[in-house]
């Protein structure tokens, strides 16, 4: 565990901060070179669905932290913005970006479907990069594991952010779990990416791919998650929002195969 990155002075680089923005690289390079292929025209399009991404999804992860987090102080305006390297829903960065995306989509007269997909098979990345930061930070830990299970992570660093009843006890490494499993539904969205636009698949079925996917994922990791507590009847509020999730994505497979745009 590794909570801090790297230090010089005073300048501290958390860990969380670096693969979150090494994930959001990795997104942005990819997008990138398939700028083409997504429909854009040219770079105003290119450095505007960047902005979009960056703030919609900075905006959408921040108001769904503060919104669903039971544990939080009084709000206060400045918690809108501080702190920087902690406090981000992933469903609400989901929510943000799709917001933003739609509407830069409608406005810019953009192929909604293809830029949706070209994201759509990216975020698994990002998120299993962060999610490798969330482990080095000591957040989104993972519930007690019992003395016979094979692998634990213990947590030691009083200035991490894991809760201080968890430190020092075997733990379920959720982060890496839920890494693992994105970065297999990343691999499977662009084998699916590449056979849409071969195969004149309908648009829109990698973005469907990852909502359904990442739901179904983040729903079965709630069970080893140890801040996952019971919000509507026995499901925790993670698992309501990934049921959401995987809700939408059916949605938006159905509204893909009826809607019928292939790829030109």
């Amino acid at each position: 565990m590794c909570p801090i990155l790297f230090q010089f002075g005073g300048f501290r680089l958390p860990s969380y901060s670096a693969f979150a923005e090494l994930g959001a690289l990795l997104v942005f390079s990819f997008v990138y070179v398939r700028r083409d292929r997504m429909g854009l025209r040219g770079p105003d399009d290119f450095w505007l669905l960047l902005d979009t991404i960056l703030l919609g999804g900075f905006a959408g992860g921040r108001l769904g932290y503060l919104a669903t987090d039971p544990g939080l102080p009084p709000f206060q305006w400045r918690d809108l913005v501080f702190p920087l390297t902690s406090g981000f829903s992933a469903f609400g960065v989901f929510a943000g970006m799709a917001a933003g995306v739609l509407v830069l989509c409608r406005l810019r007269r953009l192929p909604l479907g293809r830029v949706a997909d070209h994201l759509g098979a990216a975020m698994p990345f990002w998120m299993a990069t962060s999610r490798l930061g969330c482990h080095l930070t000591g957040c989104c830990q993972g519930r007690p594991a019992g003395p016979s299970w094979p692998w634990t992570v213990t947590f030691t660093d009083p200035a991490s952010a894991c809760p201080p009843a968890l430190l020092g006890v075997p733990l379920h490494p959720a982060q890496l779990y839920e890494a693992l499993g994105d970065v297999v539904l990343g691999l499977v969205l662009v084998r699916l990416l590449g056979g849409t636009e071969r195969d004149g698949l309908p648009s829109g079925w990698c973005a469907a791919g990852f909502l359904a996917g990442y739901g179904t994922l983040r729903f079965a990791l709630e069970a080893v998650r140890a801040d996952g507590v019971p919000w509507l009847g026995p499901f925790s509020l993670g698992q309501v929002c990934a049921g959401g999730c995987v809700l939408v994505g059916l949605l938006a497979a159905r509204w893909s195969i009826r809607a019928g745009r292939a790829y030109a």
